[in-house]
């Protein structure tokens, strides 16, 4: 069985009001696939809050968490 991996980044060129484009990076054994997914953050809240991992004080934050560990769990 093919080991899958997911991992999420900012694209800096990709900007909309100040904000980056969230990617994800999807593995399955040697194929790799990157696309957006349609959201986005500030760079500097990305980094404050360790990925979204840590997201809590903004609700806007808090649902792009949940939409990135829905993602994952697809």
């Amino acid at each position: 069985m093919k080991k899958l991996t997911t991992s999420f980044y900012l694209k800096g060129d990709k900007l909309r009001n100040g904000e980056s484009a969230i990617y994800i990076k999807i593995n399955v054994g040697s194929s790799t696939s990157t696309m957006s997914t349609g959201h986005y953050i500030k760079q500097e809240r990305w980094k404050e809050t360790n990925m979204l991992l840590t997201a809590k004080k903004i609700a806007n934050e808090i649902s792009l968490k949940n939409y990135i560990y829905d993602l994952q769990a697809k």
